[in-house]
């Protein structure tokens, strides 16, 4: 098929690949070369498979993440500054708002209201004597009592060991 270009995609159709590459590519770098070549060259054939591993090879060179370089590249190839930028921000999006509700989730477990209180929760956790201790009630707690409700406290409070 030499001489015959690869259909180009819309705009929409290729941001919606890219945040779908966004979403789904883990592992980083090289890892995810082979999810992208599948979209791009298998899948949707917006580039041959010599023309990506091109891209591949060249953009190896340039500084910054080879899997970013790669998309910039083919989205600049196929719709010019404005792919490569809107292109860019879809495949990058899912991780900045996956690192934000990390980030929200750690400032909350670091609270210090919430570290008092659960480390109030588990100093009289100690002193609470379960069922099944010392041959009361039933043996339901014998086995898994303080252990498990202790390891519980300490991942979800945070304490060092």
């Amino acid at each position: 098929m030499a001489g015959v270009s690869p259909p180009s995609p819309s705009l929409l159709a290729l941001i919606g690949v890219y945040t779908k590459i966004g979403i789904l590519g883990f592992g980083g770098g090289y890892a995810v070369l082979a999810f992208i070549r599948s979209e791009v060259v298998d899948k949707h054939g917006w580039q041959s498979a010599e023309q990506f591993d091109h891209v591949v090879e060249m953009t190896a060179f340039a500084p910054g993440p080879t899997t970013s370089n790669v998309l910039a590249a083919i989205a600049f190839r196929l719709h010019g500054w404005k792919g490569m930028v809107l292109g860019s921000i879809a495949a990058l999006w899912p991780s900045f708002v996956l690192i934000m509700i990390l980030a929200a989730v750690t400032r909350v477990l670091h609270n210090p209201w919430l570290s008092g209180a659960l480390h109030g929760i588990e100093h009289k956790a100690r002193a609470f004597p379960f069922p099944g201790e010392a041959g009361r009630g039933s043996s339901g707690w014998r086995h898994l009592g303080r252990p498990m409700f202790f390891l519980f406290v300490r991942i979800f409070s945070n304490l060092p060991s």
